[in-house]
């Protein structure tokens, strides 16, 4: 124990209450007092996010009514059931009128539209459908025609078949998605006389599309003909014969039958001519074998063999040269 009437054992003991102290300062309300502080800033975060979002609604409170009040005169209404049904009525037949309008044939409407029910008392979906047979052009405008109305709907899918016997015309069913709004008060649905009208680029893309063909069947392309292979070059080679080996002037002589062009050579010792684009000399004719020592340039090179008595030039006997 401290003993507290010693003044240096005192004066420790005040150090170590006031140590002590001081740790239990830094280790509990330190942290305790920071996270109050992140949480003020937190709250005056949130607090300024509210005003930030509120004064831009004020900013934009002209733009969002003038959007609210373009979205109620482009969609169907909602505010009775009776209105509702006249408003849906009426843009089944538009929707009708339009197909017919671009071209389509045995145009037919899907009977009863679906409808979804109203999300917080808001807004309400229509599901319609329409058949007929048009050409792709007649599709691509009637697609383009309804992207260009400035209404609450969209095309949910459409589904093209090939007609048979009838490659050019195509089956199709278009599912068209209309909203409804319960502030509507009258039934706003598009005039069929005011439907937009193509314009140069769709027209060009109506273009692209067609010389594609992206909805034609599918024809497999014909195989490639091969083209017949060159005739082989006729080898003459075979029909110059060495028909004579004789002596003329006292030299030896030999006689050359070139068949294939009639003509008949009557050779001496480095006689030459030209066999199948080949230049041919007559190097030696030998009487007692019975035989001729010939010499073939071919490029650069040069070969050197015998033909015998009655053979013809293919059956040349190479020699080996000298070394």
């Amino acid at each position: 124990m401290f003993d507290l009437s010693n003044p240096q054992k005192r004066e420790r003991f005040l150090v170590f209450i006031a140590g002590v102290t001081l740790c239990v300062i830094v280790m509990v309300i330190v942290p305790a007092q920071y996270r109050e502080t992140i949480r003020l800033q937190n709250e005056r975060d949130k607090v300024q996010k509210n005003i930030d979002d509120r004064e831009r609604l004020v900013k934009n409170k002209d733009k969002i009514r003038s959007r609210l009040a373009a979205m109620e005169n482009q969609a169907l209404t909602s505010l009775s059931l009776a209105l509702e049904n006249e408003s849906v009525s009426k843009y089944q037949n538009w929707l009708r009128d339009m197909v017919t309008a671009v071209g389509f044939r045995d145009v037919k409407d899907g009977g009863t539209p679906a409808s979804s029910g109203t999300v917080k008392g808001g807004y309400k979906k229509h599901v319609f459908s329409v058949t007929g047979d048009g050409r792709l052009d007649q599709i691509a405008e009637f697609l383009c025609r309804f992207h260009h109305t400035q209404y609450l709907h969209q095309i949910l899918s459409f589904s093209p078949q090939p007609v048979q016997n009838q490659p050019e015309i195509f089956r199709v069913t278009f599912r068209v998605e209309a909203l409804s709004l319960p502030q509507v008060k009258s039934v706003n649905v598009p005039n069929i006389e005011e439907m937009p009208a193509m314009t140069d680029d769709d027209n060009h893309t109506l273009a692209a599309i067609r010389d594609r063909a992206i909805l034609s069947p599918y024809t497999p392309p014909r195989p490639p003909v091969a083209a017949p292979p060159p005739p082989e070059p006729f080898d003459d080679v075979a029909f110059c014969f060495l028909t004579g080996i004789v002596e003329a002037d006292g030299r030896p002589q030999c006689w050359i039958d070139y068949r294939t062009t009639g003509r008949k050579y009557y050779f001496f010792e480095e006689g030459s001519f030209m066999l199948q684009g080949l230049r041919c000399t007559i190097k030696k004719i030998e009487i007692d074998n019975q035989r001729i020592l010939v010499s073939v340039n071919i490029g650069d090179e040069l070969r050197t063999g015998y033909i015998r008595l009655g053979k013809n030039f293919e059956d040349f006997e190479e020699i080996e040269p000298l070394k």
